[in-house]
């Protein structure tokens, strides 16, 4: 969800700081004042074409920044990962920023990486949608309508399977027409793969044999001057009558049999008992290693050539040696492919038809689901649009046929609509009115409310052209919707205003000289004060505040 929006030297603000909550923003003032600079400015945001007409007068560039939180968003989370975009699991914010020149060009920035405009628009799109008369406008596209569809099937594996089943398909379908065309190439093709997997099969190397060998050598090779520096050691150290073991025992002894006359005599005594345990753990140790050792100058030369052999292999196929055993599962992989693949045509044809009957049957099963969900969903939106000010309004969901299989089963989703009585049905992204489409819209996620991955939905005038209690209704129904999404809503009518579990006043001055913006989010004094001025009241008196009162509380009366 959007949780913090930032604004500098944009159009007619200076600057802005904005806070954003769950459930329903509306964004209020009067006409002319200039509400759409919000959207606009998220719009940027998102990948919007850019251009120096943004920028405040006298400004060198403009700023815009926002920050989402995407905790619950799973699959935005995997794009930046998939992008390489820096991302901290465990705040799980995401920041979007984009500065525009005087030029109109901008700089696109995603948790600080810069990146290309296209970024933002990707990522966009699991983050913000946008209703009403612009081009975020997702719910007009037959990915989107069938997405919404397949959201709301319970057994969310049909989908899955149906996938699955068309690339096995496909594959099949490959591998019979490749049969057909000929065998020869793939013949000589397994013959090289065979020859080159059993080279690497008689090597038997491993990853970690390199090091152990490469460690193992390098002792090989200075066997002698290991074993020379360790008898001399153990020489000195405990087997010459003079040896520093014997000595260190003798003054060890007669130190400390001094200490009731002299304490630091005795200390030293301590100190020499000491050293005396770490000259025998040393001589223990010198001696394991001359007693233990394989130091057999045939060893080494058995390692070198092991050496020797591995790097031959690896610079043959010109790969780091440590890589040769993923080389021969890769080796493996490509020759199980291809002798499956060149199978005779008529064992292949067979796994084809069988692949093909598999496919089918998934997507019929998939065609059922979509047909009851389909079902169930034209007749409730139909059912919200009536009270949302396009009474006599239908609204249907169909399966259209495709004529080729997809991994999305056999039919196209198309939404179809007539907003007024008498029309005819027409595509959903064939809707000519703002106001229309925006309501339509209105009804289509609340009718799907909890099957949406949007986060955030934001609309534009979603309120155009009705009034009266149709206009309290769309209020209702979006702050319903605001109990699975969060919503902003750009309105001109108290009853949409009063609905919001917040509000957001836009105001536009002037000192003569220059004009700027502001938004101001309100308290609950000031807001019942606004949603007066919105319900036509010339002085904020008692009365004209308590209706608004009374409005506020009634459009909450339904959570």
């Amino acid at each position: 969800m959007l949780l913090h929006l930032s604004i500098r030297d944009f159009v007619l603000v200076k600057t802005l700081a904005l806070d954003f909550q769950t459930g329903l923003t509306t964004l209020t003032g009067e006409t002319g004042a200039g509400k759409s600079i919000v959207l606009d400015a998220v719009g940027l945001l998102l990948g919007d074409r850019s251009d120096a007409r943004y920028l405040r007068e006298g400004a060198d560039n403009c700023e815009l920044a926002a920050e989402f939180d995407l905790s619950k968003l799973a699959h935005a989370q995997q794009w930046l990962t998939e992008q390489d975009i820096p991302f901290d699991s465990e705040d799980q914010i995401v920041q979007l920023r984009r500065v525009i020149a005087g030029n109109g060009r901008s700089r696109c920035f995603i948790n600080g990486s810069l990146q290309p405009v296209g970024q933002l628009k990707q990522l966009g799109e699991f983050l913000i949608d946008i209703h009403g008369q612009n081009e975020h406008q997702s719910l007009g596209r037959s990915p989107k309508q069938r997405e919404i569809i397949d959201n709301a099937i319970a057994d969310q594996n049909i989908l899955a399977t149906v996938a699955e089943h068309y690339h096995a398909y496909q594959q099949a379908e490959a591998n019979y027409k490749k049969a057909l065309n000929g065998q020869q190439e793939d013949n000589q093709r397994i013959q090289f793969l065979s020859f080159q997997h059993e080279e690497l099969v008689t090597l038997a190397t491993n990853a970690d044999e390199i090091h152990d060998l490469d460690q193992e050598q390098t002792q090989l090779s200075h066997s002698e001057q290991l074993l020379n520096v360790c008898h001399q050691a153990l020489d000195f150290l405990r087997e010459q009558d003079q040896s520093a073991e014997s000595m260190l025992t003798k003054f060890s002894q007669q130190c400390q049999e001094l200490n009731e006359i002299s304490a630091p005599i005795g200390e030293a005594g301590t100190l020499l008992d000491n050293a005396l345990i770490n000259i025998n753990e040393a001589a223990d140790s010198l001696e394991k290693f001359v007693n233990t050792a394989d130091l057999d100058p045939s060893r080494l030369e058995w390692v070198e050539t092991r050496l020797a052999d591995i790097f031959r292999l690896a610079r043959k196929h010109k790969i780091e040696p440590e890589k040769l055993p993923e080389f021969q599962q890769k080796i493996e992989h490509e020759l199980a492919e291809l002798v499956e693949q060149t199978a005779d045509p008529e064992t292949l044809s067979k796994r084809r038809d069988e692949a093909q009957r598999t496919y089918h049957k998934a997507a019929e099963k998939l065609t059922a689901a979509r047909q009851k969900i389909a079902e169930q969903l034209s007749d409730k939106i139909t059912e919200t649009m009536q009270t949302l000010g396009m009474k006599g309004g239908q609204f249907t969901v169909k399966l259209e046929p495709m004529d080729q299989a997809s991994q999305f089963g056999n039919e196209r989703i198309r939404f179809y609509v007539a907003a007024n009585p008498g029309q005819s049905l027409a595509p959903l992204g064939d809707v000519a009115s703002g106001g229309e489409i925006s309501r339509i819209s209105l009804a289509i996620q609340v009718s799907s409310a909890g099957s949406q991955l949007i986060p955030t939905l934001i609309f534009d005038e979603v309120d155009t052209g009705i009034g009266g209690k149709t206009a309290a209704v769309v209020g209702m129904r979006m702050r319903q919707l605001a109990q699975h999404q969060q919503i902003l809503a750009v309105t001109h009518l108290p009853q949409v205003a009063a609905s919001g579990h917040q509000q957001l006043e836009v105001q536009k001055s002037t000192d003569g000289v220059a004009t700027s913006t502001t938004v101001e989010q309100l308290s609950e004094s000031s807001r019942i004060e606004e949603i007066a001025r919105m319900l036509g009241s010339e002085k904020l008196t008692d009365t004209a505040k308590a209706n608004a009162a009374e409005l506020i509380a009634l459009q909450a009366s339904g959570d």
